[in-house]
């Protein structure tokens, strides 16, 4: 258990202190950092999911292109298998598009302020609406320790059937055990509302509220490459995860590169 715990404090510290590459997974919170003008980046994982169905994500990705000093440019997808009974189901997931604005970057008083948005492409065949916006900040408290949190709001409709609004609110800590190592845990509260769809998810309510948890660690072969492990469940629901992941920082010259 010591073991477990250990393990529970170690992305977002990557993300926040003197490391070549900066990430946003594994956690679910996203880092007010971006990536540097020029650089691709991209991080992805594998992740099997428990709730009344057995999920697996082969992979999900997230790509992150620097287009200048503040800006960034992300996209995600990612492959889902979901098993019912005998049957297995896969799934592409809806590609989003959005943009990362580091509003403040204040190395003297050690806070990071950025701002998010993401948005579904629309697909002919698919009627899936989903944007979010968040705001993210990070206060790097000495060191080795840091905290940092997320205000968001994500609206999603599908099939003009479900229309959920989602309020949210994270808090993570980190720590950076090693050069090379960090831990972190993070709780996240969900307010979901649900009262405008016309039909409700298994085991959804008008209004409902959710409390998440989840930990894990990184650590970096090299200054443009990261491995991670995570792990999290609903307090609210018998739901569950397990991730493991690989982040990429792809350098536009050798000029750029750090051993």
């Amino acid at each position: 258990m010591k073991s477990i715990l250990l393990a529970i404090a170690c992305l977002f510290t990557t993300i926040t202190f003197a490391q070549t590459i900066s990430t946003d997974a594994p956690s679910q919170s996203a880092s007010p950092t971006i990536v540097p003008k020029g650089v691709f980046q991209i991080e992805s994982r594998l992740q099997m999911s428990r709730s009344d169905l057995l999920s697996f994500q082969f992979p999900s990705n997230l790509f992150r292109i620097g287009l200048s000093n503040r800006f960034e440019l992300r996209t995600t997808n990612g492959i889902t298998l979901t098993k019912n009974a005998n049957k297995i189901t896969p799934n592409i997931s809806n590609v989003e598009l959005g943009l990362k604005f580091q509003v403040l970057n204040n190395k003297t008083r050690k806070t990071q302020i950025a701002l998010l948005a993401h948005g579904v492409i629309p697909q002919f065949e698919n009627d899936y609406l989903s944007a979010f916006a968040a705001v993210a900040i990070n206060h790097q408290l000495n060191e080795r320790n840091a905290i940092g949190y997320n205000l968001g709001y994500k609206h999603t409709s599908i099939w003009k059937l479900i229309d959920q609004r989602n309020t949210y609110f994270s808090l993570i800590y980190s720590n950076q055990m090693t050069p090379r190592l960090g831990l972190f845990a993070e709780a996240i509260v969900n307010f979901l509302d649900n009262s405008n769809s016309t039909v409700l998810t298994t085991g959804a309510n008008a209004k409902d509220f959710h409390l998440n948890f989840d930990a894990g660690f990184t650590y970096l072969l090299r200054n443009n490459i990261q491995l991670d492990y995570s792990f999290g469940f609903n307090a609210s629901y018998h739901s569950s995860f397990q991730a493991i992941g690989i982040s990429f920082m792809i350098f536009k010259d050798n000029k750029t590169r750090m051993n």
